[in-house]
């Protein structure tokens, strides 16, 4: 009976690891099968898109001390006009980011141009200046080339962002009644005439912050705010009419903005 059953146990024993196989089974002696994990998100990738929102700003002018080219010594000694500035603007945006392994660090880079229409007027201030006189402003266009800097949960990147930006400005001057005032060659003008327009390229500095959602693996929407210094320009040196005291201007604009991007590489 012994040797019956020690036969029986072995024919068991070679036959086992057949008969495991046949059944889908993995042998008894067989390594571990490793666990496979989902793939981490990771924000490291280059992107474009559109982005859109409001702004809110103010202008402050003071006298650059000149009409037409000409001395009249009240550079920086009389306040022109101040007056805030709102609008809106819409385009678009190009940039790159890097998520350090195993961390929630992103870095990053990125670059927009905007189309704008952000404006104010006031009238010029008296008793230095002729109150019939106004001026329109209006900002054309918003570009910002900056770094980000930001720490992501998942699908979910704050960020804060900042580097140098640009704009177009525009500045309109006009007389809004008829008079007698003698600034256009000694001839009395009508309501609208005597004008000046000038368009000048603005640069500064801009700082901010965001936040960017994954909403599928390559979509992201953003919210960001920025504020932004453009410095100061001169406008109306000279003028073909003659009208204008030459004026310092300092432009400034907090920015509210919405965006949508597609991650075009990884």
């Amino acid at each position: 009976m012994s040797k019956s059953l020690a036969l029986g146990l072995t024919i068991a024993t070679i036959a086992a690891p057949a008969m495991a196989a046949d059944l889908g089974m993995p042998p008894l002696n067989a390594p571990p099968v490793p666990v496979a994990f989902p793939i981490a998100f990771t924000w490291t990738g280059c992107y474009i898109g559109v982005e859109g929102g409001g702004a809110w700003g103010h202008t402050d002018a003071t006298s650059a001390g000149t009409v037409n080219g000409v001395p009249d010594g009240t550079a920086g000694a009389v306040k022109i006009n101040s007056h805030d500035t709102s609008g809106g603007l819409v385009g678009g945006t190009l940039g790159c980011n890097y998520q350090f392994p195993i961390t929630n660090i992103v870095v990053g880079i990125e670059g927009d141009g905007s189309w704008a229409q952000i404006q104010g007027s006031s009238v010029l201030a008296a008793p230095s200046f002729d109150t019939r006189f106004s001026e329109n402003e209006t900002q054309q266009s918003f570009y910002t080339a900056r770094g980000r800097v930001g720490y992501a949960w998942d699908k979910v990147l704050i960020y804060a962002t900042g580097g140098a930006a640009f704009s177009y400005a525009e500045v309109r001057e006009f007389n809004t009644v008829a008079g007698t005032f003698t600034t256009c060659g000694g001839v009395p003008q009508p309501a609208g005439a005597c004008s000046a327009a000038e368009s000048l390229f603005l640069s500064g500095w801009t700082a901010g912050a965001g936040i960017e959602y994954a909403i599928f693996q390559r979509w992201f929407i953003k919210a960001e705010y920025l504020h932004a210094d453009l410095g100061r320009e001169t406008y109306f040196n000279t003028t073909a009419t003659a009208c204008c005291t030459a004026e310092n201007r300092r432009f400034t604009d907090e920015i509210f903005r919405a965006g949508l991007n597609w991650r075009f590489s990884d």
